[in-house]
């Protein structure tokens, strides 16, 4: 037998009428059986007696409803703290990840970790990339999903599945059982009924990608859901643009670095390519260091400026055939500071001034511009050292020929411990024994 289910303002309404009725009947009865006992026989007091009824149900309609308001207020006020503290735990996660991959598979795996949502445990982020003339949707992360699927889905054309159809309309897609949705084209050996939500991650102009969360069969998401759903989408998208442009900044400054190292080398054909070469090599030399990305890409960085001092330091000498004089010499001693100069204002290369600056230092302490010694020297610059002196001696110039790789190797091996830092030494001859390093040396690229 069903149960009648009323609200809490019908209940309260009830309630008063009873209260009403029941002081209503008393009076009815004391009447009846006692006549001698008269409060008031006239019609009026009757009328007052049922205007009591009526205010008293009236008054339970209104107590009841303020009280349902209230209760239904405090329920929302609930729900939206949950809301946010979700998408304020899921911020954080987002904020905190540089890398594009980890920060959408720890996104992923919190939201399906939310207790509250009708969610399954898997999920799967997929971002569009162009391929040609046509876009994709690429998957760039994912969790529990079966591996047959994942292969599958690897790569999605706009408009093909549910995820595809999402992207191209940029529109939210509810399917509430994968058997029975005709749209639901990819399937796998195995497959059980679930259903799927799918939010598009969209920026002012465009449709970055779309998150797919599996439901279970015939489960519609709550209000709440989509709005969080969606939050996450928001902030994903806010940090995918961001992380693009970044990767858009930091290739026009890689790109204008470039140019400042391709000016510096094009003051004259002897020196044309040598900052690129040893930045190579000053690459190779912090790979087999075991150095992590980030240092091996800011080793390659001041190996393409560690002559950036040069920019109107001795246009005269770069020509120059016969012996350099001693004022020469401490005229081309000024580049390593002249290269700080230029490149103190620029806070993002701070980290590789030292290098620069240090970069003709010897390991006995016979260098410049500081004189220091051993290991005082600035790691980055002992690389540089021996990346600068192997192509500068392999190269020609014009007060003299190269004097070929093998001389250039053995006059690496007797200056070590003198000039160069034994241990860059013995790590770039490695390098040259590796396959294709010799080919990067030897007078001709």
């Amino acid at each position: 037998m069903r149960r009648l289910s009323l609200s809490l303002s019908v209940k309260f309404a009830l309630g008063g009428a009873a209260i009403g009725a029941t002081g209503f009947l008393f009076y009815s009865l004391i009447n009846a059986f006692f006549p001698s006992v008269r409060i008031d026989s006239q019609p009026v007091f009757r009328l007052y007696l049922l205007g009591a009824v009526v205010v008293f149900a009236f008054t339970g309609a209104v107590a009841g409803r303020m009280r349902y308001d209230d209760h239904r207020k405090k329920k929302e006020i609930i729900r939206r703290n949950r809301e946010l503290s979700a998408l304020n735990s899921i911020s954080r996660i987002i904020s905190k990840n540089k890398d594009q991959g980890k920060m959408l598979e720890e996104t992923l795996g919190e939201v399906i970790n939310l207790h509250f949502l009708d969610v399954m445990k898997k999920g799967i982020v997929f971002l569009v990339e162009e391929q040609g003339d046509k876009r994709a949707l690429r998957m760039a992360a994912s969790l529990n999903l079966d591996p047959e699927l994942a292969q599958e889905e690897e790569c999605i054309p706009l408009g093909y599945c549910l995820c595809g159809k999402a992207a191209l309309g940029g529109k939210s897609i509810i399917s509430r059982n994968c058997m029975n949705d005709p749209d639901h084209t990819a399937s796998y050996n195995g497959m059980k009924a679930h259903g799927h939500i799918i939010i598009p991650i969209k920026s002012e102009d465009a449709v970055l990608g779309v998150m797919n969360f599996y439901l279970p069969p015939d489960v519609l998401p709550s209000a709440s859901d989509m709005r969080i759903l969606k939050g996450v989408a928001r902030q994903i998208s806010v940090a995918l643009q961001n992380s693009r442009l970044i990767s858009d900044l930091e290739s026009l400054s890689m790109d204008i670095i470039h140019a400042l190292s391709s000016a510096i080398d094009a003051k004259s054909p002897w020196t044309k390519g040598h900052s690129e070469r040893v930045a190579r090599y000053a690459a190779a030399i912090g790979e087999r260091l075991s150095m992590d990305q980030r240092s091996i890409e800011r080793i390659r960085l001041a190996g393409l400026l560690h002559d950036i001092g040069k920019i109107g330091t001795y246009d005269t000498l770069l020509e120059k055939t016969e012996r350099l004089t001693s004022e020469d010499i401490e005229l081309i001693k000024k580049h390593p500071d002249k290269g700080c100069e230029i490149l103190s204002p620029i806070k993002e290369l701070a980290d590789i001034i030292p290098a620069v600056r240090h970069h003709h230092e010897r390991w006995d302490g016979g260098g410049y511009p500081a004189g220091l010694r051993g290991g005082d020297i600035p790691l980055m610059a002992r690389a540089l050292a021996v990346a600068d002196a192997f192509d500068t001696m392999t190269y020609d110039r014009p007060y003299r020929p190269s004097i070929g790789v093998d001389n250039a190797i053995q006059e690496l091996k007797y200056c070590a411990g003198s000039q160069f830092d034994p241990d860059m030494v013995e790590i770039f001859l490695e390098i040259c024994c590796a396959k294709g390093m010799l080919a990067c040396g030897g007078g001709s690229e």
